[in-house]
Order: structure tokens, then C-alpha cells, then sequence
């Protein structure tokens, strides 16, 4: 969001993150090729690039788990721009380096937290917390809440929504070294019963040993408490026995699944939690971006994606139009419908196929949700090359 600011001419621009410092945490992190384009028009794309594969194709059972299917990806598919693969924790330290060879070091302000705000005909003025609970205040033109799903900005807009969903299904995911599976640019989606399984991976071929890394996600039903991990997020512990169990002769596209969950060089648990799709992000000069406003389920592969370019469009407006409050709006109504479209596939109410009859199974969900994409804006090969950028033109 700063940096796509600092390219549409906004330069005095403050990123307040609560923790006491940003590290690369995380693992795997897909980029469909409108965030990649995005990244690409804010002189990202090598740095990223280089970070990760670019992926060909997306293989997948049919809805009868009969044969496996390819869907290609990327420029595979006709894109101009690629579906990156990339390290999470490595693509927000990239974009952190940018930040402050750009806008300075004085620009990214850590260690404090969002406790409330007002707002008036002149700006907005935000009240934090630092580490030692000391508060503090920062008067600006808008506030922009891209605090995550636990969003605290989202909470005192909404102060009756209360804690996100938890869902009686449990995620687990890690990552692995192994052998490439596929042509070694492939994403795997998988399931059987109530289990579903999702691989790619985010670093190229070591040539010393042929392997490469791989990120993985599993989902399992979860029947006792949903929220026991809630607190621990990332860092919960992954169980390794039960992923063990359960993926045990699992196979797709060449990938043993039972193998890669065996033995991680890291892996963590979390409860599956949701929030439901809003029909408002922006309340006069404040407003909501990226998991804050719509939080995805990580096997709809959007979220991420859709946060970037949710930053473009939104610099896009305060760029073009003198007044916050009608630039938000504008963000707004570009930006929510298709965003809680995709919301409402991830909670599986998908498109089906014409004879099919009785509950989805996961193999139809997971073949719904790719079939899906092709047909939105932004995912359409033709419809995004031809765009127009999101970027302002250089006077």
C-alpha cells in the first residue's frame, strides 16, 4: 500500500505494524498474474521473481477422481505476467526494502498497536499503543486498515461482529524438501472424504541434490475445540502423526503427499476461522484493505493477490480524486463486489456442473473453485493484458 501511495504522487505515508520488528515469517505465498502485473508496474517483478518458481498449470482430480486434470497457469495460460510461487516471509522483506529506499526508514513505525480513532471534516486522527503501553496519536488525511483478519481498525468500525469464525476443521501447513513432482512448476489440489491437500513449490530446482522446496497445506475436520490454537496462529504446532495417518498413500501429478508431510523442515497448525463478506469497507475517511475487509480461505488462492491489487486501486483513487472521502468510496465500489464473490466460493458456494446431484463432494468444491477464476476480471488472460494500468501517468 505505501509503495503503490509513493507511485501515485503520495509520498507522506506512515506503515504502523504492531509488531516490534518485521521478520520474514511465514511460508508459501501464490501471486496469480494481476497481483504479479501490479508488482511488476511498481518495478518489483525481478526482485520477486527471483525470489520463487512461476508456476505452469494447476493439476487437480476431476469430480470424479478419475484422471488427473491440468489447468495451466500463468504464461502458460496466456498471461503476459506469471503466477509466482514465491516465500512469504521473503516477499514481505522485499517489498519492505523497497519501502525504504523509496520513502525512507522513517516511513515503516513498529512495535505499536491501533487502540481507536475519530474522525472529522479535516482528517482523521489514530490513537496507538507502544510495546510499554504508552500511547501516542498520528493525525492524517485517511487511515487505512490492513491489520489482518484479527483487523483492530475493522473492530471499531464494527464493534458488535465480535471474533472471527472458527469452523470445526483445523489447517496445517509446512514446508518440505523433495524431489519435484510434475515439471517442477506445478501446483497440486487434492481430496478425498473430508481431508483436501494443496502443494507448490517456492523455491527452484537445487541443482546440488535435484530436490526443491515445497509448500504445503493440509485441511482436516477439527471436532473438538475449533479455537485452541486462535492465539497461537502461525507458531501452533503441527500434528505430524495425524497428517502422517491420514496422507499416507496419497499421490498426484508424481507427488508423494504421505512422504512430504512425514518430515517438514517446518510445518504449524491453526484453526480454520472466517469473517463473512461486508457490504461496507469505507466509513468516511477510514477504510479497509486486503484480509481486514475480505478474509479468504488459503485454498481459494486469492487473498494475497487480491490485496495488492486492492492497494493499487485504492492509490489509484486518493491519486485521482480531491476529496478522501469520495476516493474511498470509489475504491470501494471497484473492489468489494468482485472481492466478496470470491468470498462466497471459498465458503463453497461454487458453481456446479449440470448433472451433478447431491452434496459437493471436496473433488467437485476444489474443480468449482478453479473453474471459477476464469471467469472474473483480472483472471481472464485477454481481459488483463488489455487493461489499462491501475497506475497514474507520470506528469
Amino acid at each position: 500500500m505505501a509503495l503503490s501511495l509513493h507511485d501515485a504522487g503520495i509520498t507522506e505515508v506512515t506503515v504502523i505494524d504492531a509488531a516490534l520488528r518485521i521478520r520474514p515469517l511465514g511460508l508459501g505465498i501464490s501471486l496469480l498474474p494481476h497481483a504479479v502485473r501490479e508488482l511488476a508496474e511498481l518495478d518489483l517483478y525481478h526482485p520477486i521473481a527471483n525470489l520463487g518458481v512461476p508456476l505452469s498449470g494447476v493439476a487437480f482430480p476431476d469430480r470424479r477422481a478419475t484422471r488427473v486434470v491440468l489447468a495451466p497457469r500463468g504464461q502458460r495460460a496466456g498471461f503476459l505476467w506469471p503466477h509466482l510461487s514465491v516465500h512469504r516471509g521473503e516477499l514481505q522483506v522485499a517489498l519492505l526494502r523497497a519501502v525504504y529506499q523509496r520513502l525512507g526508514r522513517a516511513a515503516v513505525r513498529t512495535g505499536s498497536r491501533l487502540t481507536g480513532f475519530d474522525q472529522d471534516d479535516d482528517g482523521v486522527t489514530a490513537y496507538f499503543a507502544d510495546g510499554e503501553g504508552r500511547p501516542w496519536q498520528e493525525r492524517a488525511d485517511v487511515l487505512i486498515g490492513a491489520d489482518g483478519i484479527n483487523s483492530a481498525t475493522r473492530a471499531t468500525l464494527l464493534p458488535h461482529e465480535g471474533a472471527p469464525i472458527a469452523q470445526p476443521r483445523i489447517l496445517m501447513r509446512g514446508t518440505t524438501r523433495c524431489a519435484p513432482f510434475a515439471d517442477g512448476h506445478t501446483m497440486i489440489m487434492t481430496a478425498h472424504g473430508e481431508a483436501r491437500f494443496m502443494a507448490h513449490p517456492i523455491k527452484p530446482i537445487d541443482p546440488r541434490d535435484g530436490y526443491t522446496l515445497t509448500n504445503w497445506l493440509a485441511e482436516l475436520p477439527d471436532r473438538q475445540s475449533a479455537g485452541e490454537l486462535g492465539d497461537t496462529g502461525w507458531n501452533g504446532p503441527a500434528d505430524l502423526r495425524r497428517l502422517a495417518r491420514v496422507f499416507r498413500g496419497w499421490s498426484i501429478a508424481g507427488a508423494d503427499i504421505g512422504a512430504m508431510v512425514k518430515s517438514p523442515t517446518e510445518a504449524s497448525g491453526y484453526p480454520l476461522v472466517t469473517r463473512p463478506p461486508l457490504d461496507q469497507w469505507s466509513f468516511g475517511r477510514v477504510t479497509l484493505l486486503g484480509d481486514a475487509a475480505h478474509p479468504m480461505y488459503p485454498y481459494v488462492l486469492g487473498g494475497a493477490s487480491e490485496s495488492i491489487v486492492d492497494a493499487r486501486v485504492l492509490a489509484r483513487s486518493l491519486g485521482s480524486y480531491r476529496d478522501p472521502v469520495e476516493a474511498l468510496e470509489m475504491y470501494e465500489r471497484a473492489r468489494l463486489p468482485l472481492n466478496k464473490w470470491l468470498q462466497l466460493i471459498g465458503h463453497g458456494r461454487v458453481p456446479r456442473a449440470e448433472d451433478a446431484t447431491g452434496p459437493l463432494t471436496a473433488t467437485e468444491e476444489i474443480g468449482g473453485i478453479i473453474g471459477a477464476y476464469g471467469h472474473l476480471p483480472g483472471h481472464d488472460p485477454a481481459a488483463l493484458n488489455e487493461r489499462p494500468s491501475y497506475g497514474l501517468a507520470k506528469v
